[in-house]
């Protein structure tokens, strides 16, 4: 659990001025929760995602991070496979000039696309 915190607190600039006991208990809810896919590469986290179903349909992506495309790329499949194999929708939240939007696409298309060209954000989610 330590590594998994340390390393979004690294690698995903959102959280960085949630305090401790915001913090700390949101991620020990996912993880405690099956809401997590871990990446490790030679023994460390090398990626996270939270994950969590919206309703029959939909899953909701909090949040995806990795240090390379190919780990985010590692993420999605992994997530598809826990998460997302029988759901027809994928959204998740994105900041634009300071607003957050919820984006939504088609299981099948959002598949495709992360597969094929990584995900070109590093960092989406909302707490």
């Amino acid at each position: 659990m330590k590594e998994i915190s340390e390393f979004i607190r690294k690698h995903w600039k959102e959280c960085s001025d949630w305090p401790d006991d915001k913090f700390l208990p949101w991620v020990e809810w996912n993880v405690g929760n099956g809401h997590c896919v871990v990446i490790t590469e030679e023994g460390k986290v090398a990626g996270v995602a939270f994950a969590r179903m919206v309703d029959d349909l939909t899953v909701h992506v909090d949040l995806a991070v990795g240090r390379s495309k190919s780990v985010l790329r590692a993420l999605f499949t992994a997530g598809w496979y826990k998460f997302g194999r029988t759901k027809k929708w994928i959204s998740w939240d994105r900041g634009k000039h300071g607003n957050r939007v919820v984006k939504k696409a088609m299981m099948d298309v959002a598949k495709k696309l992360m597969l094929r060209n990584g995900q070109k954000t590093k960092t989406t989610g909302n707490a």
